[in-house]
């Protein structure tokens, strides 16, 4: 890749106990990978087999045209129904479609009710939000960059995956307009073969990057950026989590209201207008339901 980008190894720990990995990691919104959680769950002895016997009569939702350029720069892809033992059968057969499909973001509790008691809640969550949810991947799988609005932990079960973070700042990673129903915000960069001409200010992200084995989680901090790479045939799952108690999640995106900057500001604007595809913002009289205030940006990133 032309031009400099600066990187950093994601730090590695072991036996983080939930106070620290707070006041640490989370509070201060900085990722870890945490080597030594998983490996006694009954969830780590999961093989593609054991899987397809206790749970690959339920049905799935499959991702397809993964391996396409459109996926990877987030832009495209398609959904196909089937069944959990019928992706392992493709996948064990190293054939076509498992080289071009994904199975991701699954919700264990609804769709393999039989795995949930394989999967405990991690100390480090507060307050779950979301999941745990399922992730197979074929061995070389890119998934697009992209980010989550709450906090997220990433464990492998079996497999290796290679992660890039790249902060929490939108401009660098130019992100698409709509995202995935709103919620997930993908970037239009691929970070395997950047286009510089076309994303220049790429080069200024700092990448965050490390390798995740089996048994090992990997904290990334709400609003950062992450792109993932199985460098191996993975099955993985993850959570989406907060604060213990109240959700103050507007309290926690916008905690520095009390000293904003002119660059916040401006960022925050540019970032309205451009998902909004505006010119110029609306004066309070011009304003109705279709351009809302600039300061829902947390509604319109998380609307569906």
């Amino acid at each position: 890749m032309a031009g400099e980008q600066r990187v950093v190894e994601i730090p590695r720990v072991t036996d983080l106990t939930a106070d620290t990995f707070n006041a640490e990691y989370f509070r201060r919104g900085t990722p870890v990978i945490i080597t030594d959680v998983a490996s006694h769950w009954q969830a780590a002895s999961w093989t593609l087999q054991s899987l397809k016997e206790r749970a690959g009569h339920n049905k799935a939702f499959i991702r397809q045209n993964t391996s396409k350029q459109n996926y990877k720069i987030g832009k495209a892809y398609t959904i196909r129904e089937s069944t959990l033992g019928e992706y392992i059968s493709d996948l064990e057969e190293d054939n076509r479609r498992a080289r071009n499909s994904y199975l991701a973001v699954q919700n264990i509790k609804s769709t393999f009710p039989e795995l949930e008691a394989d999967v405990p809640i991690p100390d480090y969550i507060g307050k779950i939000h979301m999941g745990p949810y399922l992730w197979i991947a074929v061995k070389g799988h890119y998934e697009y960059c992209h980010f989550d609005p709450d906090d997220g932990l990433l464990v492998v079960l079996t497999g290796r995956k290679k992660i890039r973070l790249y902060g929490c700042n939108p401009m660098p990673l130019y992100p698409n307009p709509l995202g995935s129903k709103g919620r997930t915000i993908q970037a239009q960069v691929n970070c395997d073969d950047p286009d510089l001409e076309q994303h220049p200010a790429f080069v200024a992200a700092t990448c965050h990057q490390g390798e995740l084995g089996p048994g090992e989680m990997l904290y990334i901090p709400s609003f950062w950026w992450h792109q993932v790479t199985s460098v191996e045939m993975s099955i993985s799952i993850n959570y989406f989590f907060g604060d213990a108690g109240d959700s103050n999640y507007i309290n926690k995106a916008m905690e520095w209201k009390e000293r904003v900057t002119r660059e916040q500001v401006n960022t925050l604007v540019h970032l309205i207008m451009d998902y909004l595809g505006l010119d110029e913002l609306p004066t309070d009289e011009e304003r109705t339901s279709k351009n809302p205030p600039p300061l829902k940006i947390r509604g319109l990133l998380w609307r569906k």
